[in-house]
């Protein structure tokens, strides 16, 4: 039974994954290059983002974590895009709001905070709360742990939290395995 509940839960999440990238390639397409060279940047970015979460979608043996780092990716991409659209338009760029670094899913962050050992994270309200009030936050499982505990791109880097080019970790990692 709970095999079951988790195979429909990894489809949902794939489905999701892959309707949130069919939209992002169907914004991506009718998105002229931009000219200046700064929003030329953000445009690439996105592809670059957009491209490492199709590899992760691409891949059959990808775990939740691995769909939730193509969620993530792709949300780096509308990011990048919502930026070269703004710098082709003569508008600022806005700065990056990062999603939980304990758990993606749960949204942007509010505030940052530190679960066990880690270095100061982004995290949203409801882990801010439980950190605060020493509870256990909801850190995403992957196989059966809070993924930061895994040897895992995603923990490394705290699905992008701690580098500046989660696109790039996370094809290093896949070309070495």
């Amino acid at each position: 039974m709970f095999e079951a509940a988790h195979g429909a839960r990894r489809r949902e999440l794939r489905q999701t994954v892959e309707r949130e990238l069919t939209d992002l390639a169907a914004q991506l397409d009718a998105e002229p290059v931009p000219r200046e060279a700064r929003a030329q940047e953000h445009y690439q970015r996105a592809l670059d983002a957009r491209d490492t979460a199709g590899r992760l979608l691409a891949d059959e043996d990808a775990s939740d974590a691995d769909l939730v780092g193509a969620l993530v990716l792709e949300d780096l991409a509308q990011t990048a895009l919502g930026n070269a659209r703004a710098l082709t338009h003569g508008r600022p760029e806005a700065p990056p709001v990062p999603l939980c670094a304990l758990n993606p899913t749960h949204g942007r962050s509010t505030t940052t905070g530190r679960w066990g050992s880690s270095p100061k994270l982004p995290v949203c309200r409801a882990c801010a709360r439980d950190l605060k009030t020493n509870r256990a936050p909801e850190v995403l499982d992957d196989g059966g742990r809070p993924y930061l505990e895994r040897d895992t791109v995603w923990a490394r880097t705290a699905f992008g939290a701690l580098v500046s080019d989660l696109p790039t970790e996370v094809v290093r990692e896949r070309v070495e395995r």
